[in-house]
């Protein structure tokens, strides 16, 4: 089993409070599924194991660009005899014997854009969405006919509290599970106040760690003193704290623009 690392190790300070941590990833690759390589005629398992249908559609591309190499030949221990492309399938391996899979149904999983896709409306606090994440953001714009539909949506699921749920929706050939939500971005972030539909696409669940899995999980929690947090509690409440964008700003960038606004500063002096 891979080993664990941390992605950082320090002390993060809240309130009062100095916490002594480190900070490991919560999303991986997701589990493979169960698939074998298999001899058609007789069904044994082969030693390697048989790539997912998109892995193995991505690696047949990259080879078809490659220059032509000699590839390893695969032998049926049962049969002893060298098999080739056509008679190697993919199956499961089960408590009753190994089931073979049809290409026919693998090929059939490709998923198709459509033109079409219906949100099934959710809580907007739903546990769920906050436990999975989001990862990548798109900006819903409407169409200029389909403007008064765009801004009823928006008020709809602004003042219902609830989002719309799309599973699946295909964007450039991927399959995506997404949330569309409405959003009123502060005048604070692009100069004006901004109200916008977004799409918002999950995390896959199935590349969550469990963080039970993870090194320094708190299994076993201490009884909590209500009155020794009664004042962290007052103060972390008093806290007016608000967010300047330029602060969400990746901290790189920031300092390339003060290096180039020196630049630009010694070079005006000459």
């Amino acid at each position: 089993m891979a080993k664990t690392i941390a992605e950082w190790t320090g002390v993060i300070v809240v309130g009062s409070f100095e916490l002594d941590c480190r900070l490991f990833g919560a999303t991986g690759r997701a589990k493979p599924l169960p698939l074998k390589m298999v001899h058609i005629d007789c069904k044994t398992v082969l030693e390697k194991e048989a790539a997912e249908p998109i892995e193995e559609e991505k690696k047949l591309k990259s080879e078809a660009a490659a220059p032509i190499e000699t590839r390893e030949q695969i032998f049926c221990p049962k049969c002893q005899i060298p098999l080739r492309a056509d008679q190697i399938g993919r199956g499961i391996e089960t408590e009753v014997g190994t089931i073979l899979l049809l290409e026919t149904e693998l090929n059939s999983l490709e998923f198709q854009p459509a033109k079409r896709v219906t949100a099934e409306l959710i809580a907007a606090d739903d546990p769920t969405l906050t436990a999975t994440g989001f990862g990548r953001r798109l900006y819903v714009m409407p169409k200029p006919a389909a403007i008064k539909t765009w801004n009823q949506i928006f008020h709809v699921l602004k003042e219902s509290q609830r989002v719309g749920f799309l599973n699946p929706i295909v964007i450039k050939r991927k399959a995506n599970v997404g949330i569309l939500r409405p959003l009123v971005v502060p005048a604070v972030v692009f100069g004006e106040e901004r109200a916008i539909l977004v799409l918002d696409i999950l995390n896959d669940t199935d590349c969550l760690k469990d963080p039970a899995s993870v090194p320094d999980y708190p299994r076993i929690l201490p009884p909590i003193n209500v009155a020794e947090l009664a004042k962290p509690i007052t103060d972390a409440q008093a806290a007016t704290g608000r967010l300047d964008p330029e602060r969400c700003v990746n901290p790189k960038r920031i300092q390339i623009k003060e290096v180039l606004t020196q630049a630009m500063k010694r070079s005006i002096r000459r």
